[in-house]
């Protein structure tokens, strides 16, 4: 269980990286 939420906790934080990512190309262009 434990294990499940960290790895959630990382995919999360990866889709939020590169939805900020996404977010700054979109606001440079």
């Amino acid at each position: 269980m434990n294990f499940k939420i960290s790895f959630l906790n990382k995919e999360n934080e990866k889709i939020r990286l590169e939805f900020s990512r996404k977010k700054k190309i979109v606001f440079y262009i």
